[in-house]
């Protein structure tokens, strides 16, 4: 038997969901370390969440070392620091 359990309609948070997908974009090379992410408007509206998750997705980035922001500039001078690398693959 095994005592892998397996869960149907889990619900994952809306920010983890955000943070997930900011993460593979770096993975696929969308942003670039230096580059800029959309303003704080613009990624509520893209992702459909609130102001209060987009910002909880924004600081696991943050505390992840992928993204700084400078302050007193808003969201909208986030920056990518370091790269995710993809897996080695032969």
């Amino acid at each position: 038997m095994d005592n892998i359990i397996k869960e149907k309609n889990v619900k994952i948070p809306l920010y983890v969901t955000v943070y997930e997908t900011i993460t593979q974009w770096l993975r696929e090379g969308k942003y670039k370390p230096g580059d800029k992410l959309s303003g704080e408007n613009i990624l509520e509206e893209q992702f459909q969440v609130s102001k209060g998750r987009l910002r909880q997705a924004m600081l696991l980035l943050q505390e992840d070392g992928l993204i700084s922001n400078q302050q007193g500039k808003g969201w909208n001078m986030i920056r990518i620091i370091r790269f995710i690398f993809k897996p080695f693959e032969a």
